[in-house]
């Protein structure tokens, strides 16, 4: 479906721990109060994609993101690129431990054997376990985007070491490796969170169009985020 080549797929956990005030923060628990700390849980951790359709009958990739320990990230994408990521809701009192909905679009998946089945206002969309994701390295260098109407650059190394600098502010970051699952990296930040990044668990993937524009693409609940970040040249 889509129209750039995936061919270096890096798939990044992002915990950012920052305890700053900000109103850009009010969303960072929401990732962290999964409960789910059971062994069955932690067997379904993977990431997991299907086609499904939208109201019009128009294809939509889907992608489902489960870490031990984490409530799942779901992302769609329609049939021009645009995208949009959920983040679940923890299970209420009584309810299976592995199903969740995204209220917002209105989807409840169920985990089963590898797989997860989620009941659509479209119908049911079986996602599968996606064997083929990979940790393939960091692609260091510099990426920038625009948040908030003004230029942010994501400074990144082979190692990991990252940093988000903006006109008047600088947040250090850095990548480490999912407990759970090796196609994931999760990324802490500094105390000092000058940029006041706003996101408990955001996850994303180094795209490649055409064998030389490098980009990261981000999956995350926070809507007003930068989902592209371009690969500056040099």
């Amino acid at each position: 479906m889509k129209n750039y080549s995936r061919l270096l797929c890096l798939m990044l956990g992002l915990v950012l721990a920052g305890c700053n005030g900000s109103d850009k923060e009010n969303s960072a628990d929401n990732g962290k109060e999964s409960g789910a700390t059971d062994a069955g849980q932690a067997a379904l951790s993977g990431v997991y994609r299907a086609v499904a359709q939208d109201a019009d009958g128009n294809p939509v990739e889907v992608q489902l993101i489960a870490e031990s320990g984490r409530l799942p990230l779901l992302t769609l994408w329609d049939d021009r690129e645009h995208q949009s990521s959920f983040l679940a809701q923890k299970p209420a009192a009584g309810q299976k431990q592995t199903t969740y909905y995204f209220a917002e679009i209105h989807y409840q998946c169920q985990a089963q054997q590898n797989a997860f089945v989620c009941d659509t206002p479209e119908g049911a969309t079986r996602l599968v376990a996606d064997s083929t994701a990979q940790h393939a390295g960091f692609v260091a260098g510099q990426y920038q985007a625009i948040w908030d109407g003004q230029l942010y650059t994501l400074s990144l190394d082979e190692q990991g070491n990252a940093s988000i600098t903006g006109l008047h502010c600088e947040s250090g970051v850095r990548f480490a490796a999912s407990a759970s699952l090796e196609t994931i990296r999760v990324m802490t930040v500094d105390a000092n969170n000058a940029c006041h990044l706003p996101f408990s668990q955001v996850y994303a993937e180094t795209v490649v169009d055409n064998d030389t524009l490098f980009s990261l693409n981000f999956q995350t609940e926070v809507a007003d985020f930068p989902q592209v970040w371009v690969k500056v040249a040099g």
